[in-house]
């Protein structure tokens, strides 16, 4: 999302830094209708279960970590976070029983598990990379996916590299998950980009003028 706002409305950010994420993962076209139905099917039946108080499911907090540790090494692959930065998380990402002090149920919506409806494909991708020109940091994870194809991967780094001077990549150790796990290797590098003077995109470029 704070790579698409610094698209639509690049006189409004500073200096941007994505860890990890290039971009939304661009589909090929021929998936998105498909994607869409799954999606909208998902969603109703997602509401279905909300708007019938649907029995909420309560755990320890030790519990609730392991199965936190679990999913996500399965999703990220073994190491991607440790069991300390999952109990940071839980911190958060865990709430209550209104009557038992000893049980928790997780805080975030449901609704965020249901897949995006609508997708880019990857010209829109590229397109929206391209109007990025505030300075701009990408931490790369070495251990973590793509979340894409090398190909699309390495067509969208290079249209951040010719359309904005101010364009940082640098890859790290770690899984998806490093600046939890590792905060001291990005630290550093987070430090002294917003410490650096950039020189400003040049106005009078800006197709943003007229707004």
């Amino acid at each position: 999302m704070g790579m698409w706002y610094s698209a639509l409305f690049p006189e409004q950010v500073e200096k941007i830094i994505a860890i990890d994420l290039m971009s939304f993962g661009p589909m090929q076209l021929q998936k998105h209708v498909r994607t869409s139905r799954k999606s909208v099917k998902i969603a109703v039946d997602m509401h279905k279960q909300l708007a019938s108080g649907g029995k909420i499911p309560y755990y320890n907090f030790e519990d609730a970590c392991g199965r936190a540790f679990m999913a996500a090494n399965i999703l990220g692959g073994l190491g991607s976070l440790t069991k300390e930065s999952v109990e940071i998380l839980m911190k958060r990402g865990l709430v209550k029983h209104p009557d038992k002090d000893d049980l928790y149920t997780w805080s975030a919506d449901l609704r965020l598990r249901i897949p995006t409806t609508f997708n880019m494909v990857q010209e829109v991708a590229e397109e929206y990379a391209s109007k990025i020109s505030s300075p701009h940091l990408l931490l790369k994870a070495k251990d973590s996916s793509k979340y894409m194809s090398d190909e699309n991967f390495d067509r969208l780094l290079k249209v951040y590299r010719h359309h904005n001077p101010n364009f940082i990549y640098r890859e790290v150790e770690g899984g998806h998950h490093l600046h939890l796990n590792t905060p001291e290797l990005l630290a550093p590098m987070i430090s002294d980009f917003l410490a650096k003077e950039f020189k400003d995109p040049d106005p009078e470029t800006s197709q943003f003028d007229m707004l």
